[in-house]
């Protein structure tokens, strides 16, 4: 039973090896028939996926931003995708019927849909390095293998050969060129793209690392890096660095041009990094030596909203004066990001808040972040309460003003509910005023007041000569046309029109599409000259006269002189005085802002009649000097010179 015993496991252990060297046999019959119709992994192939990618992901040093890259070859290789050689198979082995192996096939040959990252920095480097192995062609086949051969990647100074990876050799690879490798287009392979980078947290030392060269170029194919910042003249710096740049950024908008060149194909891209100091926050709201000065319709404001909806404005300048524009400003409500609906360096925030979730009151915080290109930038935060008080929420004052031609108006208060627009209760003043408005749009949009009318509204209108005289300086037509019963665009001058204000500020956006809150004052204002006599001129978006302001506004009955003037002599008539004639003269000066004139008088005047006795000076100087000399001789004797000339005086 022992020797039956062994003798059985040895029978076993032969089977059990067969039924290995079989498997074998038939898996390696599996591979070798595979090899002879599947082609092989195409080296190429990431490098591929990598250059039609429109977009990466830069990871730089401790941050990270979008670039840019090789986004014309998407389109060639989407229309060409079809057109590529298929592998040839071997005639003496049939293509497997397996239906797993041609959807396996179909993916190998389909390009990704998903974007795909590239890295910046030291793994950058290492793809570069992989793209640099491989070949732009696809791979030829071999007897024994396959191998790949064609152009290799162009540096800043042209195209190399270098061969790809693979079993083949060098020179069977290079008899069978791909014709992918033949029609690619020229293009430019860079990291650069468009984003914004923060100084100390995301570059060190502020060094930008990138990465640029050609592909599918020729022998004479070139590539130039030129740098270049927003406040720099000329065309820049070209940099040098084969394929690895190295660049020194500055704060503010930094430009990259990339010029690449092979025989007549011509490539220019630019880029803009945008460079930026740490900003101000809560907990610093002050950054820079000069900050910016941010102001908003809620300074000083102590009262609760009470609407849901509401604008919140912001106006933000350097420290100089000059404006920021909204694209360096930043605007939160209860950490919701909101972005400027109108305006024209006031910008204008269309804020919404939701009624409380328990009582009538809740407080709610919004911040402020605006920032310069020199590192300066201020961070407010305002909170306010929001109330809950119903649909009426409180009154306004409505006022028509037309001071431009000497009129003051009517004027009323009135109440609002929720979410009423200025044209709303505008066009309940005017009715219980008696006017009858002229006006296109809805109470709810597009508002716009074209006229009002009334019995001799426009009875006592006339316009001043200094505001003529700003109008005419200004090339604005001067039509005189008018109508004693209303009040309309187009009336005296081709610049006017109603414009309403809100608190001193003139809105962006049509009175259907401002929300009124409770204590607001609606001010309706007649311009001769599209705002520029009433302070409006930069909301109005208008674009009309040579003058950029006037330097006195007509508001509210008074002509009020913004003491903004600079004067200059345009000329001057000396004083004409002869025997015959006695003419003044003067001196024209005209303010070279808003074109206002004054004339300085010169008073002409005859010299005075006292010119005889100045003749005879000399007779009295001569009389005088004895008394004089006789003065100083003996102090006791002027009793005895003054004797003399009483003689005669007596005697007579």
């Amino acid at each position: 039973m022992g020797g039956m015993t062994l003798q059985g496991k040895d029978r076993i252990m032969r089977a059990v090896g067969m039924i290995l060297a079989a498997v074998l046999i038939a898996f390696a019959a599996l591979i070798i028939s595979g090899s002879a119709t599947e082609s092989p992994e195409n080296p190429i192939t990431p490098n591929r996926e990598q250059l039609i990618a429109e977009t990466a992901t830069a990871r730089y040093e401790g941050g990270e931003g979008t670039a840019t890259v090789f986004s014309d070859t998407v389109e060639y290789y989407e229309n060409n995708k079809e057109a590529e050689p298929q592998e040839e198979q071997d005639p003496q082995e049939e293509p497997p019927d397996d239906k797993d192996s041609e959807e396996d096939e179909q993916d190998e040959e389909t390009p990704p849909d998903e974007e795909e990252e590239i890295t910046i920095g030291d793994e950058a480097e290492k793809e570069t390095d992989e793209t640099e192995e491989g070949a732009s062609g696809d791979s030829g086949s071999g007897e024994e293998g396959s191998g790949s051969s064609g152009e290799g990647e162009s540096g800043s100074g042209g195209d190399g050969e270098e061969s790809g990876s693979g079993s083949g050799s060098e020179g069977e690879s290079g008899e069978e060129p791909s014709s992918e490798s033949e029609d690619a287009e020229f293009a430019i392979v860079t990291d650069l793209g468009d984003y914004t980078l923060v100084s100390e947290t995301e570059l060190t030392g502020d060094l930008l690392h990138f990465y640029a060269y050609t592909v599918n170029g020729g022998s004479d194919a070139t590539l130039t890096v030129r740098y270049r910042h927003a406040d720099d003249s000329g065309n820049g710096t070209v940099l040098s660095g084969g394929k690895n740049y190295t660049r020194t950024l500055s704060l503010g908008k930094n430009y990259f041009t990339l010029y690449a060149k092979s025989g007549d194909d011509q490539i220019t891209k630019t880029y803009l990094v945008n460079y930026q100091a740490e900003k101000a926050d809560a907990e610093d709201p002050e950054v820079g030596e000069n900050p910016p000065t941010i102001e908003t319709n809620f300074d000083g404001r102590t009262e609760p909203v009470n609407t849901n909806d509401f604008i919140f404005t912001v106006k933000a300048t350097k420290y100089d004066g000059t404006p920021i524009y909204k694209n360096a400003i930043k605007v939160t409500l209860d950490g919701k990001t909101y972005t400027p609906e109108s305006g024209d360096r006031t910008y204008e925030y269309n804020l919404h808040v939701d009624d409380p979730t328990f009582g009538d009151e809740e407080e709610h915080t919004i911040t402020v972040l605006a920032w310069d290109d020199e590192g300066n930038s201020a961070f407010r935060t305002i909170t306010f309460t929001f109330q809950n008080v119903g649909e009426v929420i409180g009154t306004v004052r409505v006022v028509l003003d037309a001071t431009t031609i000497g009129l003051q108006l009517d004027e009323g208060e009135y109440e609002i509910t929720k979410g009423e627009t200025a044209a709303s209760v505008l066009l309940r003043m005017l009715e219980e005023f008696g006017y009858t408005p002229s006006y296109s749009g809805g109470t709810g949009k597009a508002f716009y007041l074209r006229g009002i009318s009334r019995s001799d509204v426009a009875y006592d209108a006339v316009v001043s000569d200094e505001l003529r005289s700003c109008i005419l300086a200004d090339g604005i037509e001067w039509n005189g046309s008018t109508d004693r019963d209303s009040i309309s665009e187009f009336d005296f001058t081709q610049g006017s029109g109603w414009m309403f204000e809100v608190d001193g500020h003139y809105p962006a956006r049509g009175m259907g599409e401002y929300t009124l809150e409770d204590g607001m004052t609606v001010t309706m204002r007649f311009t001769l000259s599209r705002g520029k006599d009433i302070g409006g001129y930069e909301s109005s978006g208008s674009n009309i006269g040579h003058l950029s302001q006037y330097c006195y506004h007509w508001l509210d009955g008074e002509m009020i002189d913004l003491d903004c003037h600079q004067y200059e002599v345009v000329e001057r008539v000396d004083p004409v005085v002869t025997d015959t004639e006695l003419t003044d003269g003067y001196i024209l000066y005209k303010c070279s802002i808003c074109g206002h004139t004054y004339k300085e008088i010169l008073k002409a005047e005859r010299p005075e009649e006292s010119e005889p006795e100045e003749e005879s000076e000399p007779e009295s100087e001569s009389e005088s000097e004895p008394e004089e000399e006789s003065e100083s001789e003996d102090e006791s004797e002027p009793e005895e010179k003054f004797e003399p000339e009483s003689e005669p005086e007596s005697g007579g």
